[in-house]
């Protein structure tokens, strides 16, 4: 009797202590179910050698629902093969104080009364940051395509197969694209 009871006891200790501990880091792509998220910095030198498009995740450790899309969009399969498949993918902290350095361009945190944003977040996103945000790029590093608040698994595959297919560069309505597009994700 007291065994089972210390048995359960422990079981009941593990699964709560494992609730609590914080999710795999995004940013290591732990294994190859997972996006290979890279610093914009790695992704930028990579651009220079093989040019590629960029999908760049701007997040706050703050955020709840950065943390949703990391834990429901960014886990799916069908998402995950084709982000890694036709795309750099960059984590970008929108809050990050380190300076980033792309080429001869730095992009430095401002501060803003209690808090602030690091310029390189809020210029890929137009000056208009709300979080989550993501942001698409062609192999130029323009023409972007900017999504902000949460992305479903669904919408997000839509929205990357309308700028990796070419549709948003010819200039192809989203509203009529997001109509006729059949996702893979069920």
């Amino acid at each position: 009797m007291r065994l089972s009871f210390f048995l359960c006891a422990m079981c009941i200790c593990t699964l709560v202590f494992c609730s609590f501990m914080p999710p795999l880091n995004p940013t290591t792509g732990g294994n190859k179910t997972a996006i290979h998220w890279l610093t914009m910095e790695e992704a930028y030198q990579l651009q220079q050698k093989n040019p590629k498009k960029i999908i760049v995740d701007i997040y706050a450790e703050w955020c709840g629902w950065c943390k949703r899309m990391d834990n429901t969009t960014f886990q799916e399969p069908a998402v995950i093969r084709y982000i890694n498949d036709n795309f750099y993918a960059v984590k970008l902290d929108a809050e990050t104080k380190r300076t980033i350095k792309l080429g001869d361009e730095s992009f430095n945190y401002r501060s803003n009364g209690r808090g602030g944003m690091n310029e390189l977040a809020m210029e890929l996103a137009g000056n208009q940051l709300s979080l989550p945000t993501v942001v698409l790029l062609n192999e130029k590093l323009s023409n972007r395509l900017v999504a902000q608040a949460y992305q479903s698994p669904t919408d997000m595959d839509a929205i990357l197969h309308y700028y990796a297919s070419g549709a948003y560069d010819k200039g192809i309505n989203w509203e009529q694209y997001k109509k006729t597009y059949v996702s893979s994700i069920k």
